[in-house]
């Protein structure tokens, strides 16, 4: 079995975004990787494999609605990637999208040979929302690197290190099939899986202006506030604080639940438990909150913390 984590990439041929993350990986010295390209809708054959492997049914009464093409071949060549991983035998493997800039922490990462055991699942990188332990974490490089368990669901799909365990258990579950979006199509800690982070994050998402998803993500979002109001909003901190105890109170009433239409379980993982764990840490401040360190300078390598003003 192959014990050394390597990198595996998804992204489109032809993509720009590609293209920039070989310049940086030459640049960091990386040479070894594996690029997994997902499929296009207008090759008809291909399309047709992809939507016999989707679950809609599962799917709409998961998630409250129907997945996008371009997510399901997403999710399609995730399941790609797990089978090759278990395939071949890989203990660990870092997956990776091709909109991902790491940096020399990250290389440095590598150059450990940093291995995790058992069912488990390590994000370089977590957008909002979610929280994270302050007391259960391990140091590395060190004391360069710090790696966190969650207390929340995390967004880190964006780039992370899966377990042969994980991957093997994914598709018991999933059965190969697509019933939820790659992030996840199913409840991480009912399932048994570890979710780690690192502090600070070593990589950052930069699609340079250039995405597949953006279109179908900005058609779902569906924000209480207009995006005008909220960019005067952000400028004063109590503001801030009292618009943050008003979406408390909105999601730990379940009024989005009954409105969406979601499964009980997802919208716990995704939605109920953070905004609870959100309210205890108002008082207590017992957990890291992703929504700090996500515009924390602290929190990012030297050369990662240019692109924190796009955090705006």
């Amino acid at each position: 079995m192959n014990s050394h984590p390597i990198i595996l990439v998804k992204s489109m041929r032809g993509s720009p975004r590609l293209v920039r993350l070989k310049k940086r990986f030459k640049k960091l010295g990386i040479k070894k990787y594996k690029i997994f390209y997902g499929i296009k809708s207008d090759i008809k054959k291909k399309r047709d494999l992809i939507y016999s492997l989707y679950e809609k049914k599962k799917v709409k009464k998961i998630l409250g609605r129907d997945m996008f093409f371009n997510e399901i071949a997403s999710h399609y060549t995730t399941i790609r990637i797990y089978k090759y991983i278990i395939k071949k035998k890989i203990k660990n493997a870092i997956c990776m999208d091709d909109d991902t800039y790491p940096s020399y922490l990250f290389k440095k990462w590598l150059d450990a040979n940093i291995v995790l055991e058992g069912n488990k699942i390590l994000g370089f990188f977590c957008a909002p929302q979610g929280f994270i332990m302050k007391s259960e974490k391990q140091s590395f490089l060190d004391n360069k690197i710090f790696l966190h368990k969650s207390k929340t669901h995390l967004f880190i799909s964006q780039c992370l290190q899966v377990t042969i365990e994980y991957c093997q258990n994914f598709l018991r579950i999933t059965k190969g099939k697509i019933i939820g979006q790659c992030d996840f199509p199913f409840n991480l800690k009912k399932n048994g899986t570890t979710v780690l982070l690192t502090q600070p994050y070593i990589v950052y998402p930069f699609d340079g202006g250039f995405s597949y998803l953006r279109d179908s993500r900005d058609n779902l979002k569906q924000n209480l506030i207009p995006i005008k109001i909220r960019r005067e909003i952000i400028k004063y901190p109590f503001l801030i604080k009292g618009l943050t105890f008003f979406r408390i109170l909105y999601y730990l009433s379940f009024v989005p639940f009954f409105i969406k239409k979601t499964n009980l379980s997802y919208y716990k993982e995704y939605f109920f438990d953070k905004y609870k764990v959100m309210f205890i840490n108002f008082f207590t401040n017992r957990y890291i909150d992703i929504n700090q360190q996500y515009i924390k300078h602290s929190n990012y390598p030297s050369d990662l913390r240019k692109f924190i003003k796009y955090f705006y």
